[in-house]
């Protein structure tokens, strides 16, 4: 309850609502007396409608997932119910005062706490106004001038209600935001704190002699970082049988008894010893990890506590490890909340800072045995730094009040290129940096850093650094006070960055350039041709995206190898750029129409482009700003010229063949996305036609975006919605009896985005992209689907009159010998017969890879199904072929037919494919008759079968059945006249 009342003052303050603005608030929706008298007349008999407008609201509400996963529980809807029932009286009360505001701030804090969205409130409102609206249009039957003003008010306070829920809302996101912040801030200050430790406690070791004051700091830094109230750091060492225990090297203050204390005191000076392993000190020796207990009389790891010792509430152990041992642990005890493995995570840089303090701890340690008692910290400090400078590989000095370097190692030595040391000793480190740092001058930077040094502690940064002979080496300086020969000095480590440095610029190299051309790769490219666009835009040039091919190089690798083949692109690339390249900038790499270089205009030049890129295996990309489309063309004729003379490979003469695409901005594209493409675009159709160059256009561009499209849509189609895809079934006749003897499946495609897509677009799209398989595995399926109805039900036509399903088979197909193995076995699972089908084969399909194919058409014929070669005589027929091919039917193209009687040259060609048929003891079949004239000139003239319009249309499966299957089973007649 306190914290409801706290939100809602909270929104009083955050909104300033008082009497004079929530009357305010009424006045700007125009919440007049009159609308508070019309809602006061139907506060009684909307009563009368409560029950059904409840069920009504909450019907509605449960209909959606979260409101039945909200109001799963029946009681609970209940109850929310009621309170709904009460609440929507309010609305019609007539009561709209600051204890209104007030409650219904209330309502919205609740809400919003129980995650509901501002989308439900208007939703609940909406359902609720449309009801209402309803019930007082019932009510007021008799006074129908009264309803509109009625509804009008009630819509007043409903947004008025709106406004005070939302402002809850606003107020609950704006202390959202504010938490997040203060989280953000927390652990800002959290980790600074803890940084802040660990220069303290790193500090006191190096200013200190004593480790244990250093672990005495530690401690009570970490008891006031995690809240605790006691505990303790020590050693983790070995007994003579090998077993671990704990050594204190500091531990807190606490009152226990007097044998206690008695027994700590006696043991303080060497430390005192844990030997137990059976509680929760022990189990972070024993297992090595970290313990959290914030439940100890109940944790069976805990052993209990020493009498008189505080109670534990809570306990918390971190073991920390040097060269992977563990070699000591910190205990914590009676944190405030207890502790968490966010504890743990928190306090990993401690760990790591004691890892460190360990090892330094144990150079003292060995230094502090052979050491007089009387000179012990000044010689173990010389002792520590001299280790340090003979031991170390960083150049390591040190520097005297006056910024004088009064020692230094040979590492110091070989990095500044001096000698000897002697070179460097009694110099200024000014003497061997440059005379400016980025931002400042050296001299003022080094006093301030060496001040900060002196009174703050360690100091890291980098720094320009000269050797003795003057070169720059950049390093990174770290700065540590020190005690050397009993003066207050500076410890500097300088780390040379040259190697760092050169491996960044090797990794940006390697983002940005072509590792074996050296030129821009398609990232540097992207990247500066983005920045021509723009300026392009301001300054109106026209910009030539152009994409160059090697052709050859892939011969080049067969015959001479891959080596030679990276050479000829390194040549390539070399000479490409000699031709565009008068200068560094793309400013004066570009031709006009005159042959001459002009330039961009100075003022559009804020950075140097590299036009010539690498983008991939044997492409090259140029950008180049040109007045014209014949200027990209002579710039792109120049540079293929350039191309022509040979290259030396490998002792050989190597001539290259290239295709460019050319696209241009602005008048085929405005971004480097669709210029690019475009480009691209157009040199694969450069290549497809043998053309040296080809400039891509809009109308290309669409055309192969429909493509592309068409390709998604029949993927698609074929996994997810073959059944729109269809078949239509052509019958073929004998030409003298015009009875049935076969007929050719046709496909049909009818995609949900497209609509009905032509056979004569869809299937060469399909043959480009590989997919060409599939569909004709669609097709085989259908029409095997059809024949095994029509057999089931008794059509004796196929076996007994030897009519066959044609079905064509691409070229693609036909060099496919698993694709023709699984065809074979589809047939032969089905029960269905190889003389069934009629396959038919393009003439340039098979002229396409004729050894494969005939082999397949062999394999075909031993299966014993009927072949035909289609289209016969538009390609590059071969009668020595056509002779191995053994085909059973020389199909004859429409173009020849549908024009013989007109064309003596058609009709000599007709004339001359039957005779050629004849002779190879082959059927003919014309295709496309379409008169009777035709029909009756193909029976004279001996050609054995027809297909076309004259006969019969394409037909559905079930057209088909009706008019010839059947037909032709109950009556042997022929053409349905």
């Amino acid at each position: 309850m306190f914290r409801m009342m706290h939100a809602m003052d909270a929104v009083f303050r955050h909104t300033a609502l008082d009497e004079t603005s929530f009357q305010d608030r009424k006045d700007l929706i125009r919440l007049r007396n009159e609308d508070k008298e019309l809602l006061c007349a139907l506060h009684i008999p909307l009563q009368a409608y409560e029950t059904e407008l409840i069920n009504s609201f909450y019907d509605h509400l449960m209909s959606f997932d979260f409101a039945q996963e909200l109001l799963a529980d029946p009681q609970v809807r209940a109850r929310l119910q009621s309170t709904q029932k009460t609440y929507f009286r309010r609305l019609t009360a007539g009561v709209y005062d600051l204890d209104y505001a007030k409650d219904r701030i209330r309502v919205g804090i609740a809400h919003e706490r129980v995650g509901l969205t501002t989308q439900w409130y208007i939703g609940s409102y909406a359902v609720y106004l449309e009801l209402t609206s309803h019930y007082i249009a019932k009510i007021l039957t008799q006074s129908p001038e009264l309803i509109e003003p009625s509804i009008n008010a009630l819509y007043k306070v409903a947004l008025l209600d709106i406004t005070l829920a939302f402002d809850a809302y606003m107020y609950a996101s704006h202390e959202s935001i504010q938490a997040a912040r203060q989280e953000v801030s927390d652990k800002y200050d959290d980790q600074l704190k803890l940084q802040q430790t660990i220069d303290r406690i790193q500090k006191a070791f190096i200013l200190n002699p004593s480790y244990d004051s250093a672990l005495e700091l530690l401690l009570n830094e970490l008891i006031e970082f995690t809240n605790s109230d006691f505990g303790l750091i020590g050693d983790v060492l070995l007994d003579e049988n090998h077993a671990r225990y704990l050594k204190l090297r500091a531990l807190t203050n606490i009152a226990w008894n007097e044998e206690t204390r008695a027994l700590y005191e006696s043991n303080q000076a060497n430390g005192l010893e844990f030997h137990n392993h059976h509680n929760l000190l022990g189990s972070v020796m024993t297992t090595g990890k970290p313990v959290i207990s914030n439940s100890p009389n109940s944790d069976s790891r805990s052993g209990g506590v020493p009498e008189g010792h505080p109670v534990l509430n809570s306990y918390l152990g971190l073991p920390f490890y040097h060269n992977g041992n563990i070699v000591g642990m910190i205990g914590l005890a009676n944190a405030k909340d207890g502790y968490s493995e966010n504890t743990v995570e928190r306090l990993s840089p401690i760990l790591e800072t004691l890892e460190s303090l360990y090892e330094a701890r144990k150079i003292r340690d060995q230094l502090t045995e052979t050491l007089h008692e009387n000179d012990e910290l000044r010689q173990q400090n010389e002792m520590q730094i001299a280790i340090l400078l003979q031991k170390s590989a960083d150049a390591i000095g040190i520097i005297n009040k006056d910024m004088v370097i009064t020692e230094c190692n040979d590492a110091a030595v070989k990095l500044y290129g001096a000698s000897s040391r002697q070179d460097l000793i009694g110099l200024s480190p000014l003497k061997i940096s440059s005379s400016n740092q980025p931002g400042s001058s050296s001299k003022k930077l080094a006093k301030q850093y060496i001040s900060k040094a002196l009174t703050e502690g360690y100091q890291r940064f980098e720094w320009l650094q000269n050797t003795v002979h003057g070169e720059n080496t950049p390093t990174e300086v770290t700065l540590t006070p020190v005690i050397y020969h009993g003066e207050a000095c500076i410890q500097v480590v300088w780390r040379d960055l040259t190697e760092i440095r050169a491996k960044e610029n090797r990794i940006k190299q390697l983002a940005y350039f072509d590792e074996l051309t050296g030129l821009a790769n398609k990232n540097l490219f992207t990247d500066r041709v983005k920045h021509l666009l723009e300026l392009s835009k301001r300054f109106n040039y026209t910009i030539a995206i152009v994409y160059l091919d090697l052709v050859n190089h892939e011969d080049v690798k067969e015959t001479l190898g891959y080596i030679a083949g990276d050479a000829l692109l390194y040549a390539v690339g070399r000479r490409i750029a000699s031709t565009i390249r008068s200068a560094d900038t793309l400013a004066h790499c570009v031709f006009n129409g005159d042959h001459k270089a002009f330039d961009i205009d100075h003022r559009a030049i804020d950075r140097e482009f590299d036009s010539l890129a690498r983008i991939n295996g044997e492409v090259f990309a140029l950008a180049a700003v040109v007045k014209s489309a014949d200027a990209a063309a002579m710039m792109v004729s120049r540079l293929q010229d350039t191309l022509k003379a040979p290259f030396t490979i490998a002792d050989a003469k190597v001539m290259v063949n290239t295709r460019t695409g050319i696209a241009l901005y602005p008048q085929d594209a405005e971004t480097f996305e669709t210029l690019t493409r475009g480009a691209a675009i157009a040199l694969d159709i450069a290549k497809e036609k043998l053309q040296s160059s080809y400039f891509f256009n809009v109308q290309l561009g669409e055309e192969i975006q429909r493509r592309s499209l068409i390709a998604k849509r029949i993927e698609y189609s074929l996994k997810f919605d073959p059944e729109s895809f269809s078949i239509r079934i052509q019958p073929q006749v004998n030409t003298q009896t015009r009875q049935l003897t076969g007929a050719e499946i046709l496909l049909r495609w009818n995609d949900g985005t497209l609509g009905s897509v032509p056979p004569g677009i869809f299937i060469p799209i399909a043959e480009e992209r590989g997919l060409i398989n599939e569909v004709t595995k669609l097709v085989i399926q259908l029409t095997c689907s059809a024949l095994l109805s029509w057999k089931k039900q008794g059509y004796a036509l196929f076996e007994d009159r030897g009519i066959r399903m044609a079905i064509n088979i691409s070229a693609k197909s036909i060099d496919n010998l698993l694709f023709i193995d699984e065809f074979i076995a589809e047939v032969k699972q089905l029960g269905l017969s190889p003389a069934d089908f009629e396959l038919e084969l393009t003439e340039t399909g098979i002229m396409h890879d004729p050894e494969t194919a005939i082999e397949i058409i062999k394999k075909l014929k031993q299966e014993n199904f009927v072949l035909a070669i289609d289209d016969f005589g538009m390609g590059h027929s071969s009668l020595s072929y056509l002779r191995n091919i053994e085909a059973d039917i020389l199909k004859i193209d429409m173009f020849y037919i549908r024009n013989m009687l007109n064309d003596s040259k058609n009709m000599a060609i007709v004339k001359t494919i039957i005779s050629t048929a004849q002779i190879f003891g082959m059927k003919t079949l014309a295709e496309g008759v379409e008169d009777v004239e035709t029909a009756n000139a193909l029976k004279v003239l001996g050609c054995d079968y027809a297909q076309g319009y004259f006969y019969s249309y394409p037909l559905t499966i079930t057209e088909f059945e009706e008019k010839w299957i059947k037909h032709n089973h109950s009556s042997q007649s022929g053409l349905n006249n």
